[in-house]
């Protein structure tokens, strides 16, 4: 509707003498309720030997399906706050996320429920600018309504330090909006004239790709902050539709009926939830043959893992025949074949290369179908290769193995200034082999382990430094020490290398003053 002013003037002046001036009256759109539509029961009738079916359909939502989350959370959270201002600097999120400051606090609860904002005063130290604040962007495709509760107080006068809101965009934002002189392209929310506390409620929509700024104003900079605190800020979301009960479009579905339902979820404590549901039948095939037939001899394979049960469907021949699953498949393994004891049909590595009798019955009829089966292994092994390290004067012909030695006594004590040996026997390696690789894991107790000097030693005196003084008053040495230069070095020295009988821990304790 659009309703037109005249506004006639008395003649004098310069002409002309009146002006046209059009109001424009807008009719909210009022909200269609939501609604979520489920398809209607399904029935499917299986083809013979079948046991399941893959089922499609769709769930739909109708109307505005609209929620409300409470909190600074979504596209509302401190995380989506892309420009804020306080008495740190000027910060863009992305690269500098939002961090609570004097000047913009969020509280502690997840997620957080009240938002503090400062303005800017000398006495805070730090800088001081006329806005300070905090910027959202609606990136969602529809309009957002914003409400929220506010509570101003300050000791200097709300005509010196005010509450403003701004609705933007990526051409007028809180970046290029907030020098001292641009209060004309803010809304303010305080009253000038009002008392030093006040309080209120505000409701916005932000359209999609707008931003929502909030900010605490300053005049003259001194005389002391306001302080704005926000709660209870809500925003509209999307409701959410979220299957709660049977399979996904597209899934299995079993012989039977089988219940689907979903719902609208609107994360509102306010909004109940709406749902729907259907059922869909899967019917076994109606009218399979009662007598059975076995093939005389099957071949069968087994897996990667070296096992196999056998189905229904590898014996059985002829039909139409109902679901494959509904026969017994039994075998008799021992000879002569064909008399029992049957047992479950299934087979592993034992089995290959043999020939057993089969037999299938149908539990309904009771009726049964004899048959032979030979178990073979058809697939192609994989080999795997491992990688194996080797000094340059290892054997090429060499081959890793790996043996696990302790020490031979109980844990040794380390005295002050003194020198602690624990001694470690091999045995049971033939004497040509030759030391490729020794991993040694140290677990020593002692406190300030810049005062440990570690050694391993050979039984040809040949030693190599573990440790030496690392890590100052720390306590403990708890680690694993790969040692491949200690054996490429006993290789060298020694023609050729007897595996040694025992390997020396040499523990040198030093005092440090």
């Amino acid at each position: 509707m659009v309703v037109t002013l005249n506004t006639q003037s008395d003649g004098y002046g310069t002409a002309p003498f009146s002006d046209v001036d059009q109001v424009t009256f807008a009719q909210a759109v009022p909200a269609v309720p939501c609604e979520i539509n489920c398809p209607a029961d399904m029935t499917f009738n299986l083809a013979p030997g079948l046991c399941d079916i893959a089922v499609n359909y769709q769930v739909t939502t109708t109307g505005d399906c609209i929620g409300n989350v409470t909190g600074f959370q979504q596209g509302f959270a401190p995380s989506a706050i892309n420009y804020f201002q306080n008495n740190q600097g000027i910060f863009t999120n992305p690269p500098t996320p939002h961090f609570n400051s004097v000047n913009s606090t969020f509280n502690a609860t997840a997620p957080p429920t009240q938002l503090t904002i400062v303005d800017g005063d000398f006495s805070q130290g730090g800088i001081t600018y006329y806005w300070m604040g905090d910027e959202w962007t609606n990136t969602t495709a529809s309009a957002q309504n914003i409400s929220f509760d506010w509570a101003y107080s300050t000791n200097d006068s709300p005509f010196w330090d005010r509450f403003y809101y701004k609705i933007g965009n990526a051409a007028s934002n809180f970046s290029n909006s907030n020098f001292g002189n641009q209060t004309g392209v803010w809304t303010e929310v305080t009253n000038q004239n009002g008392p030093n506390a006040q309080n209120g409620s505000l409701a916005l929509v932000i359209q999609p790709g707008q931003r929502l700024a909030l900010a605490g104003y300053t005049l003259d900079g001194g005389g002391g902050p306001c302080t704005i605190n926000i709660t209870n800020f809500q925003q509209n979301a999307p409701a959410e539709l979220v299957q709660t009960s049977g399979p996904a479009s597209g899934d299995i579905f079993p012989i039977g009926t089988t219940e689907v339902c979903w719902k609208v979820d609107f994360s509102d404590p306010n909004t109940p939830d709406i749902d729907c549901c259907f059922n869909v039948t899967v019917n076994d095939y109606p009218n399979p043959i009662t007598t059975l037939a076995c093939n005389d001899l099957v071949q069968i394979s087994l897996d990667a893992s070296c096992s196999h049960c056998i189905g229904a469907d590898e014996v059985l021949e002829g039909g139409p025949y109902s679901c494959y699953d509904n026969y017994i498949v039994q075998l008799d393994k021992t000879l002569p074949l064909g008399n029992g004891p049957w047992v479950p049909g299934c087979v592993g590595a034992a089995d290959i290369g043999k020939t057993y009798a089969v037999r299938v019955t149908d539990p309904s009829t009771g009726n049964s179908c004899w048959g032979q089966v030979k178990i073979e292994d058809k697939l192609k092994p994989i080999v795997q290769c491992d990688d194996l390290t080797l000094p340059c004067n290892a054997p090429s012909t060499a081959v890793g193995a790996t043996a696990l030695f302790n020490l031979n006594t109980a844990p040794v004590a380390i005295a002050d200034n003194a020198t602690a040996t624990g001694t470690v026997t091999v045995a049971g390696i033939p004497a040509d082999a030759k030391v490729l690789d020794v991993n040694m894991t140290l677990d020593i107790t002692h406190t300030w382990i810049g005062d440990l000097t570690i050694k391993l030693v050979s039984p040809d005196g040949i030693e190599m430094r573990l440790w030496g003084n690392n890590c100052g008053p720390t306590d403990n040495i708890k680690q694993r020490s790969t040692i491949r230069i200690l054996i490429a070095t006993m290789l060298v020295t020694t023609t050729p290398l007897a595996i040694p009988s025992c390997l020396l821990l040499a523990c040198r304790h030093s005092l440090v003053t």
